[in-house]
C-alpha cells in the first residue's frame, strides 16, 4: 500500500471531502485510510444513514484507491464519547 490517512474527522463530511479526493490522487496513493464514526452510521438506535460511507466508497472508485475503513465505535483518540446517544 501507498497509503495516506485522513484526520480523525475529515471523512464527517461529503462536502468537505470533495477538494480531498483529487489532493490524495496528486499524492499518487492507491489506498486511503478513512473514518466510519457511529454516531453518524447510527444515529438514532435503529436508524441507519450509510451516506458518508457509501460517499467515500464512490469517490474511492473514481479517484482509483483503495479504503481501508477505521470503525470509531465507541472509543476515538482514548475518550468514550462517539456512542450515539439513545
Amino acid at each position: 500500500m501507498i497509503a495516506g490517512e485522513l484526520g480523525n474527522s475529515s471523512a464527517s463530511s461529503l462536502e468537505y471531502m470533495r477538494s480531498i479526493w483529487p489532493k490524495l490522487e496528486k499524492m499518487h496513493l492507491n489506498t486511503v485510510l478513512v473514518p466510519v464514526y457511529w454516531e453518524l452510521l447510527e444515529p438514532a438506535e435503529g436508524h441507519f444513514d450509510f451516506s458518508l460511507v457509501e460517499g467515500a466508497i464512490e469517490s474511492a472508485r473514481k479517484y482509483s484507491l483503495k479504503l481501508v475503513l477505521l470503525w470509531f465505535g465507541s472509543w476515538k483518540n482514548s475518550m468514550s464519547c462517539y456512542a450515539p446517544i439513545g
